[in-house]
């Protein structure tokens, strides 16, 4: 009976849950000025290389005031709080409610619209979270290790709000691995050693880097190869995860003030119709 259930979920989740509609995301591309308070131009060219690469890059997306907003919050969030042994520093997602800025972030309209086209159906904000990296860890901490977050399709968008190298905090992303229907059958399943990533790195190539000044937006599956890098300058970020409807965890808010702006349509993505 066990295993009956598991093929039915994987049927199911193959050929509705995670499968696009077409019609959907042509939809959304007619109504694309709805998304945008500038020019869109770029957007089919910025969906459709997240539909195949599993991730997009958008150097400095945040800048002047927004970006300051959004520093300014996490570092009232982050401030007193302890470091962890991996010596990071964990905003959790019942704090939303807590910033303006993130709040309104979760929901900009064109961010969670290439989510949106990805998913090629409606979203949900799933999860939320802020996190510091500071600029060393212990040697004998075995933190860095390819992995995927063992959810399957989901989307996370990351707002970097300090300065991200190459030599720096990056994390590391081995392109188009989003589409590998992974064997999950524990949490050993969804990590990856040398010997496991080897035949990978021959098929799809070399890993790419999540870097690029603050206020730089990063979006990828998480279902994607991917590892943290650790040491250099501390890095901060705000991160939102989306899917379709699975794995909904408790998120607080929005902030009040972020609500009265809201569309109806930001209100179903943040979970706050009800408000």
């Amino acid at each position: 009976m066990f295993f009956l259930r598991k093929k039915l979920t994987e049927i199911y989740r193959k050929l509705y849950y995670e499968r696009p509609s077409e019609k959907y995301r042509r939809n959304l591309l007619t109504n694309l000025p709805a998304l945008c308070d500038d020019a869109c131009e770029n957007f089919p060219e910025q969906a459709q290389h997240l539909c195949e690469e599993g991730y997009l890059i958008l150097p400095q997306y945040f800048k002047g005031k927004t970006l300051a907003d959004l520093k300014e919050d996490f570092e009232r969030s982050a401030n007193g709080k302890d470091w962890d042994r991996f010596n990071s520093i964990h905003i959790e997602r019942d704090e939303l409610i807590n910033s303006i800025s993130a709040s309104r972030e979760a929901v900009n309209p064109y961010l969670t619209g290439l989510v949106e086209y990805y998913w090629g159906k409606k979203i949900y904000l799933s999860e939320f979270s802020g996190l510091r990296h500071g600029s060393e860890i212990s040697p004998d901490i075995q933190y860095k290790q390819w992995h995927h977050d063992a959810k399957r399709k989901q989307v996370k968008i990351f707002i970097l709000l300090t300065e991200v190298k190459r030599e720096g905090q990056p994390t590391s992303f081995l392109p188009k691995t989003h589409k590998i229907w992974h064997k999950i059958d524990n949490y050993e399943d969804s990590r990856f050693d040398e010997s496991r990533m080897k035949p990978l790195f021959e098929k799809y190539g070399e890993a790419v880097y999540c870097t690029g000044p603050p206020g730089t937006v990063f979006i990828f599956d998480t279902n994607m190869l991917h590892s943290p890098n650790r040491g250099g300058a501390v890095r901060d970020a705000w991160i939102f995860s989306y899917t379709a409807g699975r794995s909904l965890l408790p998120v607080s808010g929005p902030h009040p003030e972020a609500l009265k702006g809201f569309s109806k349509k930001q209100k179903q993505i943040f979970r706050a119709l009800n408000y």
